[in-house]
Order: C-alpha cells, then structure tokens, then sequence
C-alpha cells in the first residue's frame, strides 16, 4: 500500500500543483506541507480532507487505498464551506445540534470572551471529576 507521502507527491505532480500553490489552497503551513510530503507526519483527517479537496483526488486514494485517484467527491454537498465543516464535525465527534450551535457561537467571541468558556468548562470539569471519585464509607 502506497504511504500518504507518496500519494501526495504523485498528486500534486499528476495535478501541477506546486508546494506553495497547496499551501495557499488547503491554508496549511509550508512546514507541515513539507513533513506531509516527506513522510515524517501525516495529517489529521481535516487536513487530508483539505488537501484531497484541494488537488481533486480521492481521499481513499490520497490515504493510500488500491483504489483510483477519482476525483474529490465527499458526501459533504459544499465542501469549501462552513456548513460542510460543522457537517464533518458532527459525523466525526458524533455532535448534535446544540453542540453545533455550542461552536459557532464560541467562534464568535471576542477572545477574552473564550477565555472565560474555558475557564467554565475546566471548573465544570474539575467538579464532574470530584463526583465520579469514590466516596469514603461513614
């Protein structure tokens, strides 16, 4: 089976995609580009999904599955846009709606704003915690 290094470099030779045209289409860093394509990491599936967006290929075929290069063809129906972003979090973390709703208003804040979330969830947490430890017997 093909590595995703591998695949990447045919891709973008099959495609005329130079390195930097990638990086100002999928929005990832020239240093990340660099160790996909080197093999020294791979990405998360959010970047595969950009990148296999951003050169038309499959992204069976770009993971390295014996499948043919395709074309980019996700489920998702605009795969540019916010929406199919919200659409590929919901399948992948299994969210609801009000999960959903939950990040694009945590997008919205001022980041001060998100500050004071975090610091929320971290106290909501640290007593989720302290009510699923063992209670001493009296």
């Amino acid at each position: 089976m093909a590595t995703f290094a591998e695949r990447l470099c045919e891709a973008m030779r099959v495609r005329d995609v130079k390195q930097h045209e990638l990086c100002q289409r999928t929005k990832i860093g020239k240093s990340a580009m660099s160790q996909y394509m080197s093999g020294k990491f791979e990405p998360k599936q959010t970047r595969t999904f950009l990148i296999a967006q951003a050169l038309d290929v499959s992204i069976d075929w770009l993971m390295g599955a014996n499948v043919p290069i395709g074309t980019f063809n996700p489920i998702l129906s605009h795969p540019t846009s916010e929406e199919s972003i919200f659409k590929l979090l919901k399948a992948e973390y299994s969210l609801n709606d009000a999960d959903i709703d939950f990040i694009r208003d945590y997008i919205k804040l001022a980041p001060g704003e998100r500050e004071a979330y975090r610091m929320a969830i971290e106290a909501i947490k640290k007593i989720r915690d302290a009510d699923q430890r063992p209670q001493s017997p009296d």
